[in-house]
């Protein structure tokens, strides 16, 4: 289980490419260099438990893929 804070955010770049991303509270909304990043909501405790698990279940599928 994590208490670090995570945040669903989207992010236009500056050639107008558009994405959803889940990050650590660490990127804040804002103009960087390569577009803009907005809030769309910050993540409760659960939602952010059960990104990691997804996160970690994708690992271990990827490292299946060698075998």
């Amino acid at each position: 289980m994590t208490t670090e804070k995570f945040n669903r955010l989207k992010i236009t770049t500056k050639k107008g490419l558009t994405f959803e991303i889940i990050l650590a509270d660490w990127l804040k909304e804002g103009d960087y260099d390569f577009g803009k990043v907005e809030m769309i909501e910050p993540l409760n405790a659960e939602q952010g438990n059960d990104y990691i698990d997804v996160v970690e279940n994708l690992f271990e599928i990827c490292d299946g893929e060698d075998e």
